[in-house]
């Protein structure tokens, strides 16, 4: 599992983040697809209103994406996406997302 961070949101906004897994699923002869994608957002669990919300997600074969509404501002939320694969690989990444003003 890695860290990565997205550019901070504004809680006014319903915006999309993605992860491009393609590096990951490559490997030396044969290229892995994503099957199935989950999102959940693992800290801080409660901060009080107004909450980051999932709105939605989807994917491709080698990118999920998810959109996000809502958040409190000035907190650092952490959103882990667990991925299959056709491979039979369950892959995990987690991102850090700061809610501020624009």
């Amino acid at each position: 599992m890695s860290f990565l961070a997205w550019p901070f949101k504004d809680p006014a906004e319903l915006a999309d983040y993605d992860i491009d897994w393609s590096q990951r699923l490559a490997q030396p002869t044969l290229t892995d697809s994503i099957l199935n994608s989950t999102w959940v957002i693992t800290s801080p669990t409660t901060v009080g209103e107004p909450v980051l919300v999932i709105n939605s997600s989807t994917f491709t074969t080698n990118r999920t994406k998810v959109w996000l509404k809502s958040g409190t501002l000035g907190q650092t939320y952490t959103l882990q996406n667990t991925v299959t694969t056709l491979n039979g690989d369950t892959l995990i990444e987690s991102v850090t997302l700061v809610i501020r003003q624009k």
